[in-house]
């Protein structure tokens, strides 16, 4: 027997704040117990805790600090001329008050060599799409300062209908970054008074500004609210430490932006500065999990050291973590975005500090709100980091504001740190793009063409600069052939724990090479004054010419579910959990925008379930090849009748009868999957959603359902071409008759 569902006392029980629930390996609801002051904010049901947990006064996810809403306010115009030419396409959204603007890109289909930029009101570029970068699927862009967010499109073709679609906006909270401290009751992790200073404050103090600098805020999307917590940059391979329950997983990590450089302009006033700058999260290095222990144990540390893309160590410097055991009495302070508000300190004495095992206590003036979680804090006299904040308590004998050790931490991240040794390794390509002259300049490699990339190395030596560094190159066997005609790249000196990058490398295509593979280059080897060390394989890999793709079906189902699709109820349960449906009546918030969901534990037991979701025919005739794609969460129970979600399609191609293309059964299952379809395609073509034997198990979330086509790969063979679409003729010679 499994304890699943709360009755009504119970959730009662958990609203006061009375009773504790986390969430469990095998899916049950793991304790209902007596830690009074304890509760998960969120869907309990079935164990999926989204938003925010408090304990002890203290909101773990992080500070909300604004809203997501439907968007739909970009009327694309298309170049009114009729020729063929370059041009720019630019809008403005605009959201008096807000704190910040953040777009989703529902889908993006830019052709190589056009950018979107995204521009906050001053002009500042803050992220660039490029054509190149196609994301698979929805994806939030970066966030924009101020209540003006510009929209600028680069291209060297008009587009006949819009290239992208934003289909939701997030707004900051008006007020919610404001300079000063919103009145009203404090936590229970600040000791009165509020012990909390600009971070700008303590710019002459060059020890505790590096620290500062290395601090970042963490915003991220959870179901219809943006959450702010904190973190910190720990390595030149600019990896950030945080907690787990700041990014509890990759999903979570996906969804986040990581600001750097949020401050306000003046110690105790001002608005915030311009150097704003977000990055994104590519994955999980390494991790352990918090499971609501405060105070924590060996296997629940905590922490998440993250991926981040771009280059924050040049950006922003890092700090190493400091294995060094702390002893109470040593003084601390703690760089933060409390309260979601810009970034700020709190200092304490020594006297606040206490070491009780592997639980970090602090009292006093170290004061924390939400958004603090997974702030970095350092030890007063040397500005190492020696902890990561997660819990409050503040005043209370034996409880404090809670933080994990840096001791029990590092040992576990050490491989992914600065090392002590001069260590070169080649860090990602700077720049990779056509050489002037022969080709069509279209940012696709092409035979007959002429490229260069821009390559970087990467010092990883805690201290140790290296000197006359260079790295030799080589095409892989893997490679299509492929010219190389520089085999070395001269980076100079490259400082401790920087990034530089080295003299061009460039490699030509033949003219008569076929349509069909990649060049990949190998970077063999990266050396200085002081010895050589391995390079890596495949460092550089270009696809030669390019797929254009034509998406003939995609349904996000951000409207509910379409009158056009057709909902198949065959099991035996009754009421708003009994088949597919977009309200998500169980609270799942597993995606940043509405979707369908077959919810099998929210039915609860005696019914059994085979639901399906079927698609309108669409015609997948036209091309020569067709891939289904499918945005999804299968939650799978290890027991009763062991559910099982399948996509079938069907149509003339398969004599009308439904065939499996994808099958999740056994284990958990969520992402985007593609499957080739090619052999099913036809005029008549529809696409079913079964989710089946499931009595009281979990369930399938859908967000996207898409089918797009294409005719294969494409390369420009013209060795030239000008039509003169840009009226500039300076590469042009003439000669009087």
């Amino acid at each position: 027997m499994r304890l699943r569902a709360l009755s009504p006392i119970l959730g009662c029980l958990i609203s006061w704040g009375l009773v504790s629930t986390t969430s469990a390996d095998d899916g049950a609801l793991k304790s209902v117990g007596h830690a009074v002051g304890q509760v998960s904010v969120g869907q309990v049901f079935g164990g999926q805790v989204f938003g925010r947990q408090v304990v002890g006064g203290q909101v773990f996810r992080g500070q909300v600090v604004g809203h997501v809403s439907t968007f739909d306010g970009i009327t694309w115009s298309p170049d009114p001329r009729k020729n063929i030419g370059p041009g720019v396409w630019r809008h403005e959204i605009h959201r008096p008050g807000a704190a910040f603007l953040k777009a989703r890109l529902s889908e993006a289909d830019l052709r190589r060599g056009d950018v979107l930029s995204i521009l906050d009101g001053s002009g500042r570029v803050v992220e660039r799409l490029r054509g190149d970068d196609r994301p698979s699927g929805p994806r939030w862009a970066a966030a924009v300062p101020g209540e003006r967010l510009v929209l600028e499109l680069t291209y060297a073709r008009p587009y006949e209908a819009a290239p992208f679609k934003i289909d939701r906006l997030a707004m900051g909270d008006p007020g919610a970054w404001e300079a000063a401290r919103p009145p009203g009751p404090r936590t229970k992790s600040v000791c009165e008074p509020a012990g909390f200073s600009d971070a700008v404050c303590h710019q002459a103090d060059a020890g505790r500004w590096a620290a500062i600098r290395a601090t970042a805020g963490v915003l991220q999307v959870a179901g219809d609210e943006l959450i702010y917590c904190s973190g910190v940059n720990v390595s030149p391979r600019n990896q950030i430490l945080t907690t787990r329950s700041c990014i509890p997983d990759d999903d979570a990590c996906a969804d986040a932006e990581f600001i750097f450089g949020h401050y306000r302009s003046g110690c105790g006033t001002g608005d915030v500065v311009d150097t704003w700058r977000g990055y994104r999260c590519l994955g999980t290095v390494a991790s352990s999990p918090f499971d609501n222990l405060c105070d924590p144990a060996a296997s629940h540390l905590d922490f998440a050291l993250l991926q981040l893309d771009g280059d924050v160590t040049t950006d922003w410097g890092y700090v190493d973590p400091d294995p060094t055991p702390l002893v109470s009495g040593e003084a601390l302070y703690i760089s933060q975005h409390a309260g979601g508000r810009p970034l700020e300190l709190s200092e304490g004495s020594g006297a606040d500090v206490v070491v009780d095992g592997l639980t970090l206590r602090y009292y006093g003036s170290l004061d924390t709100e939400s958004s603090s979680v997974g702030a970095p804090i350092f030890r007063d006299s040397d500005d190492r980091l020696v902890g990561l904040h997660h819990c409050g308590g503040c005043a209370t004998p034996g409880v404090g504001n809670r933080g994990v050790r840096m001791q029990d931490i590092e040992p576990l991240i050490a491989t992914h740190l600065c090392s002590d040794t001069a260590t070169l390794e080649g860090a990602p390509i700077a720049e990779i793009a056509q050489e002037p002259g022969l080709g069509n300049n279209d940012s696709v490699l092409d035979p007959g063409e002429t490229w260069y990339a821009v390559p970087r190395a990467r010092n990883v030596a805690c201290a140790l600069d290296a000197v006359a560094v260079v790295a030799s190159f080589a095409v892989a066997g893997s490679s299509i052939a492929v010219d190389l005609l520089d085999t070395t790249s001269s980076f100079g000196s490259v400082p401790a724990g920087a990034t530089a990058l080295g003299t061009p490398i460039r490699f030509h295509v033949a003219a008569g090479t076929a349509c069909a593979g990649e060049v990949r280059l190998d970077l063999v080897s990266i050396a200085d004054a002081a010895g050589s060390h391995a390079g890596t394989t495949d460092y550089l890999v270009q696809d030669l010419g390019e797929v254009p793709t034509t998406t003939v079906l995609k349904e996000t189902f951000d409207g509910g579910i379409p009158g056009t699709w057709t909902v198949e109820h065959l099991g035996t349960g009754s009421g708003e959990a009994s088949t597919w449906t977009a309200d998500d009546p169980g609270m799942r918030a597993l995606f940043a925008t509405p979707f369908v969901i077959v919810d099998s534990e929210l039915l609860g037991p005696g019914s059994t379930m085979d639901e399906r979701l079927v698609s309108p025919a669409v015609d997948a005739s036209g091309f020569a090849n067709w891939t289904l794609r499918l945005r999804h969460d299968f939650r799978y129970f290890d027991g009763e009748m062991a559910e099982k979600a399948v996509v079938d399609v069907r149509s003339t191609a398969t004599a009308g009868a439904w065939t499996e293309v994808l099958r999740f059964q056994g284990a958990d299952a969520s992402g985007t999957s593609e499957v080739d379809v090619t052999a099913q395609a036809a005029s008549d073509f529809e696409i079913r959603l079964r989710y089946f034997d499931a009595e009281w198990e979990w369930w399938w979330a859908v967000d996207e359902v898409a089918l797009a086509g294409d005719d294969g790969r494409r390369c420009f063979t013209g060795l030239f071409i000008d039509g003169f679409e840009s009226g500039d003729t300076t590469a042009w010679s003439a000669t009087v008759p």
